[in-house]
């Protein structure tokens, strides 16, 4: 996927996306990864890590959204992975 293409699917105003978004368009590493995953066992994963984080007291950048998220979208998604030019 190019850069550009990336950083425009990148603009829902959260904190995550705003930061993966900058990061992309600084020149950090990103990939995204082949093939697509259902929406609904990635919502069931995420949740369970989110219950996980708050347990634990451990900080997410917008995890709770993102479960919401995808329980509503329906349709099959890829993954990806950015990283700030600093790696942070």
């Amino acid at each position: 996927m190019e850069r550009e293409a990336l950083a425009g699917l990148l603009t829902d105003g959260t904190r995550a996306a705003t930061a993966a978004r900058a990061a992309v368009l600084e020149g950090g590493a990103y990939t995204v990864w082949d093939g697509s995953a259902p929406c609904e066992e990635l919502a069931g994963i995420y949740a369970r890590r989110l219950r996980h984080s708050r347990r634990t007291g451990q900080p997410t950048h917008d995890l709770e959204r993102a479960v919401e998220r995808l329980r509503g979208h329906g349709a099959p998604v890829r993954l990806g992975q950015v990283d700030a030019v600093d790696r942070s």
